[in-house]
C-alpha cells in the first residue's frame, strides 16, 4: 500500500492501523469492491497529484470541513476513526 500511496501522491507513509473494511456491490456499474481503509501518517513528501489521469485533485482537507460526496468507504472509515478517537479520550 505504502508502495502505491507514493506512485499516486509523492508521500512516503506509515500504515497506523486498519480502520475499515467495506463490501459493496455496485450492480449499475458491473462491480463488487471489497475497500480497506487505513489510518496513516505521512512520513515524508508534499501531496502532489501524480495521476491525474486517475485523480482530478488531491488536497488536504480538515475533518471538520468535508465535502458532502464522500465514497461508501471514505464515511465508513471516518466513522471508525472517530469511534476510536472518542475512546481513547
Amino acid at each position: 500500500m505504502g508502495r502505491e500511496v507514493l506512485e499516486e501522491t509523492g508521500l512516503t507513509i506509515r500504515v497506523l492501523r486498519l480502520l475499515s473494511l467495506t463490501d459493496h456491490i455496485m450492480p449499475d456499474e458491473g462491480t463488487h469492491w471489497i475497500t480497506p481503509q487505513y489510518e496513516a501518517i505521512v512520513l515524508t513528501g508534499l501531496l502532489q497529484n501524480l495521476e491525474p489521469e486517475k485523480h482530478e485533485a488531491l488536497e488536504w482537507v480538515p475533518l471538520d470541513n468535508l465535502p458532502k460526496d464522500l465514497t461508501m468507504p471514505t464515511v465508513n472509515a471516518l466513522r471508525r476513526y472517530r469511534e476510536i478517537q472518542t475512546i481513547a479520550v
